[in-house]
């Protein structure tokens, strides 16, 4: 078997090992591709089986008194081939410019912390991070499977905390908890593992530093949702 194709499995169970041999390799290809060509087909199978009709209904019902306009622009855009080219082109730039950011971030961290690590190599780093959220593709193509269509995009996550908490998309907190999930959390110990196999720093540093990002992102979230709503 391929030594990359191992490592998707092994990143897993055994990060460090994993992580010590990408600080030469450095290959972010693998589980990008991998990742993207997933999340793409489970975004195909759920608009190639979503009941529109019923879509539009629950947009309508999140915006109350809408206008004919509105109703019109809705009608058209929660279509099928509009629906289909706006998500695929989403999950791709999205995904990447995510991935580009986190990089970007490792970059400033990894200088404070006396790292000699390129851009380049981090943006490596976060694509072997990312790895767990392979295991929510599966999840989510069972709920396309068994919801006859009716399913939105941020109900898919059956794993996310919105939908252990089985919380109304009404709730203000929905759209957090919908972001949250045990890959989450995985990635964080992935990254803490990483950080200290690529920079050689403390377990507390790595881990603060692991952390810092989804802290700061969920904290202003949640502030902005008390202050707020």
């Amino acid at each position: 078997m391929n030594p990359g194709v191992a490592d998707l499995g092994r990143i897993l169970y055994e990060p460090g090992a994993v992580f010590a041999g990408l600080k030469t390799r450095h290959s972010a290809w693998l589980p990008l591709l991998a990742f993207l060509v997933l999340q793409s087909a489970v975004a195909y199978w759920w608009v190639a089986t979503a009941d529109f009709a019923w879509q539009r209904q629950q947009m309508t019902a999140g915006v109350p008194g809408l206008a004919p306009q509105g109703q019109a622009a809705l009608e058209t855009t929660i279509a099928p081939t509009p629906m289909m080219i706006t998500l695929q082109l989403g999950l791709v730039f999205g995904t990447l410019a995510a991935y580009a950011v986190q990089a970007c971030y490792f970059l400033v961290a990894g200088k404070a912390l006396d790292a000699d690590v390129r851009l380049r190599q981090w943006f490596a780093f976060v694509s072997w991070v990312n790895v767990p959220k392979l295991l929510l593709l599966p999840l989510m193509a069972l709920q396309i499977a068994v919801s006859d269509g009716r399913v939105t995009l941020e109900d898919l996550n059956l794993a996310s905390l919105a939908s252990l908490l089985r919380m109304d998309e009404a709730n203000p907190w929905h759209g957090l908890a919908a972001g949250l999930d045990f890959t989450t959390v995985w990635s964080i110990v992935l990254a803490t593992i990483g950080l200290r196999v690529w920079t050689g720093c403390g377990a507390r540093a790595a881990a603060v530093t692991a952390v810092l990002p989804y802290a700061v992102i969920y904290g202003v979230w949640a502030a902005w949702i008390v202050l707020f709503s």
